[in-house]
C-alpha cells in the first residue's frame, strides 16, 4: 500500500494573500473573482486551506502567482511570483523610466558586493 503525502498549502496562502496585498485588493473582491467566500478565500490565505482547482486557478491568474514554486520545488522555477510582478511592473513604465530602475538594481548589486568585502 503506498503512503499518500500531504501539500502543505500554507506557504502557497500566504503568496496568494501577500500578493493580492501588494496589489491593493480587498480579500472581498478577489474573492468575488474566484466565486469563492471571503471567509474560504481567509482559510486558504491564513491556514493553508487547500483550494480547489479551479479556485487556484482563478487565484493564480487575478494575482499574477507562479505556482511552480510550490509544486515543483525540487527545479528552479524559471520565475518566481515576485519576478513575474516585477515583470509585470516594468512593462508599464517608459524606456527612461526603466533606465531608472536598472540603475537602482545596479546600485543595490554593488551595495551588496561592497559589504562581502
Amino acid at each position: 500500500m503506498m503512503c499518500e503525502e500531504k501539500l502543505d498549502f500554507r506557504p502557497l496562502g500566504h503568496a496568494i494573500k501577500q500578493a493580492r496585498i501588494d496589489r491593493g485588493l480587498p480579500r472581498g473582491e478577489v474573492a468575488r473573482f474566484a466565486n469563492i467566500s471571503t471567509r474560504y478565500l481567509a482559510n486558504v490565505e491564513n491556514m493553508g486551506q487547500q483550494p480547489s482547482l479551479q479556485v487556484l486557478y482563478k487565484l493564480a491568474i487575478r494575482l499574477g502567482i507562479s505556482v511552480d514554486q510550490f509544486f515543483f520545488s525540487e527545479t528552479a522555477p524559471q520565475k518566481s511570483t515576485r519576478q513575474r510582478q516585477v515583470a509585470e511592473l516594468l512593462e508599464k513604465l517608459t524606456d527612461v523610466e526603466t533606465l531608472i530602475v536598472v540603475g537602482t538594481i545596479h546600485g543595490i548589486l554593488e551595495a551588496k558586493e561592497a559589504a562581502k568585502s
